[in-house]
């Protein structure tokens, strides 16, 4: 009779880690397709963005604003909906490191289940953390920076404007001059000569424009490197705002 029960609890125990085991997987699958095709939250952790977007402020960013992708895959793969000047984006990270399918799909897995607080390793979660930047010139824009003020030459005009002038948002940039010495040629010097944008080409920016990662430094982007549009801010709670 004690061999009977203990078969019986052994039994109910395995029914039970399986169950569990299957509404985890479950849940995983509904995590990824929601953040695949829907929305998915994303927190800011450095100051890049600011003043519109401060350090440890919750966005939600939408993978379908300018097509669809596959899940697992950050990849945008049908684009009905071209990525616009003044947009908000969340980008692949240019420092990356390449993960295999696999690795990728049980980085994804680790992430879900420890609620997006580690991965394979914290090296590699570093190096592939998405970026968040402002695309400000589109393909066809010739773009030049002077004295830290960017300007864009829409395709077919010949005159510039400042980036205000162009995009239709509006949003406030963080400037600063740059050290005594500092030649035009150097990183974050506050000039860039001029240069045109190809097709499927982006120039990314960010509001803080004080010794930023972006375009000036990493090159232009195209749409395989884009994840999504930010389309919300919505934490803290006193400053919640549209993109």
């Amino acid at each position: 009779m004690k061999r009977v029960e203990s078969y019986e609890v052994l039994r109910k125990r395995q029914k039970l880690i399986w169950q569990m085991a299957s509404l985890a997987v479950i849940l995983f699958l509904f995590f990824e397709l929601t953040s695949s095709y829907l929305l998915k939250s994303y927190v800011i952790r450095t100051d890049g963005m600011i003043p519109a977007i401060a350090v440890n402020s919750y966005i939600l960013v939408s993978p379908s604003a300018y097509g669809f992708k596959l899940p697992f895959s950050n990849r945008i793969n049908t684009f009905h909906n071209l990525p616009a000047r003044g947009d908000v984006v969340l980008m692949d990270n240019p420092s990356a490191t390449d993960l295999n399918p696999l690795a990728h799909m049980v980085n994804r897995f680790i992430r879900f289940f420890t609620l997006q607080k580690s991965g394979i390793s914290k090296s590699i979660d570093d190096l592939n953390r998405p970026l968040v930047k402002r695309i400000v010139a589109i393909a066809g824009d010739t773009i030049k920076i002077e004295d830290n003020v960017v300007y864009i030459r829409q395709a077919g005009s010949i005159h510039f404007l400042t980036e205000h002038e162009i995009v239709n948002q509006i949003y406030d940039t963080l400037r600063t001059g740059r050290p005594v010495g500092w030649r035009n040629e150097m990183p974050f010097s506050g000039y860039l000569d001029e240069m045109t944008l190809q097709e499927n080409e982006f120039f990314v920016m960010n509001d803080n424009r004080i010794h930023s990662n972006d375009s000036r430094y990493f090159g232009v982007i195209t749409s395989d490197e884009i994840q999504g549009k930010v389309v919300f801010k919505y934490w803290p709670l006193t400053k919640p705002f549209l993109l």
